[in-house]
């Protein structure tokens, strides 16, 4: 059984006036190209992709592409006339995918699934946006559970909702270093980086919804340490990296995108 997957930092933030995403940008170990780690599903959501993206059995040829699912997922929904809601829009990347998935482990000798399975859920699709004035965030991890005496099956989880009258900070992906920073004691970084007032600010919840621009600089400078501090997490060197998708979906217009070649 042959595995790829990207590693990731997503964060999400629903602020004052708006929903803020952040993602860096992964390269293909396969191909080298850039694996782009979101896309608008329509005028006011958008859809994040995290996780294991390819899944292929040598013996059979049987594969289960889940990042090309993801986006020609995303295509479809952008050229749809038919308005979905949040949850409808997470549902229906949930159930491809796992369909997808489902499909391909049943063509899998349960014998010749040795490589372990990294945690139960393998991919987390986020879709984020306003079902008419109400912003949300809707999750849902694709799990492969069992075992190879029994079988493995794929199943689609909902694992958080976040909603404008919760606002707050939700990261997924490689998130021990915003843990640390939550914490505001781990010796692993720079107390310089830790004590910063936008962070303080929010390990003392006192911007449960906070503004783009702060929202702005708490992803950047948790991707930043994750970059340069990230082995000392566990994460590999290289794992997380620009450029870097911002995307700030507002109360009332159009989504907004701004792509960094860097941290500088």
């Amino acid at each position: 059984m042959v595995l790829a997957a990207i590693a990731t930092l997503i964060g999400f933030v629903i602020a004052s006036g708006g929903i803020f995403v952040g993602a860096d940008t992964a390269v293909s170990n396969e191909t080298g190209r850039l694996l782009t780690k979101y896309c608008q599903t329509g005028p006011r959501t958008v859809a994040t992709f995290q996780g294991e993206v390819y899944f292929e059995h040598l013996g059979s040829g049987s594969t289960a592409p889940l990042y090309d699912l993801f986006h020609e997922t995303c295509a479809e929904l952008q050229k749809s006339n038919r308005s979905r809601s949040v949850v409808g829009q997470a549902e229906e990347f949930a159930e491809r995918l796992t369909g997808s998935l489902a499909a391909h482990l049943a063509r899998v000798p349960r014998a010749e699934f040795v490589r372990r399975i990294p945690g139960r859920v393998v991919t987390r699709i986020s879709v984020a946006g306003y079902d008419y004035s109400l912003a949300a965030v809707d999750v849902r991890g694709i799990a492969i559970l069992g075992n190879a005496i029994d079988g493995w099956r794929a199943q689609s989880l909902r694992l958080s909702r976040l909603t404008f009258a919760e606002c707050g900070v939700r990261f997924q992906g490689e998130d021990a270093v915003v843990e640390a920073l939550k914490a505001g004691t781990d010796r692993r970084l720079p107390p310089e980086d830790q004590n910063r007032p936008e962070l303080l600010h929010w390990r003392n919840q006192e911007w449960q919804c906070a503004d783009q621009a702060t929202a702005r600089v708490l992803f950047l400078t948790a991707l930043r340490l994750t970059i340069s501090h990230g082995p000392a997490f566990k994460i590999q060197e290289g794992a997380v990296g620009p450029p870097i998708d911002l995307i700030w979906i507002p109360e009332k217009g159009e989504v907004q995108v701004a792509r960094l070649p860097s941290l500088q």
